[in-house]
């Protein structure tokens, strides 16, 4: 970190930003027309996401047994080795943070189509009852 050298005893976790440039990323909340959240929707600048991109990681988390074996019990809460992202529940259907990638770490057209996509098919709307409309709110932003 900036040429400065820290010790950390091998029980404890070092916790000190290593870059603060080396990771860009955009969190983005859907919600329905009522103010509910719909869906948390993360974009990282990267060709690819991995799995620990969507998993996410919280080393400092205690284990049950060995996380790469024990999946299940060390995921998924924020307490959890492998927290992932939060998830929102409507029409009694839970959605998982939708993660993704761009080059350049915005937001595209594709990427709005692939969100829409992953509600759809987590709420399993019937399109022939229903017509979604999609409502975009710039902030002011001219």
């Amino acid at each position: 970190m900036g040429g400065q050298k820290f010790e950390v005893d091998n029980k404890k976790h070092a916790l000190i930003r290593a870059s603060h440039q080396d990771y860009y990323f955009i969190i983005l909340g859907f919600s329905n027309a009522l103010g509910q959240p719909v869906c948390c929707v993360i974009i990282i600048a990267a060709a690819q996401v991995t799995a620990k991109d969507i998993m996410g990681l919280q080393p400092w988390a205690e284990t049950i047994g060995d996380p790469a074996i024990d999946f299940e019990q060390n995921s998924h809460g924020t307490d959890k080795y492998y927290p992932y992202g939060p998830t929102c529940t409507i029409f009694c259907k839970t959605i998982p943070t939708f993660v993704t990638c761009s080059e350049s770490g915005s937001f595209t057209s594709n990427i709005l189509m692939d969100v829409l996509r992953h509600i759809g098919h987590c709420v399993g709307w019937d399109q022939s009852k229903v017509t979604p409309f999609l409502l975009l709110d710039s902030h002011g932003i001219s």
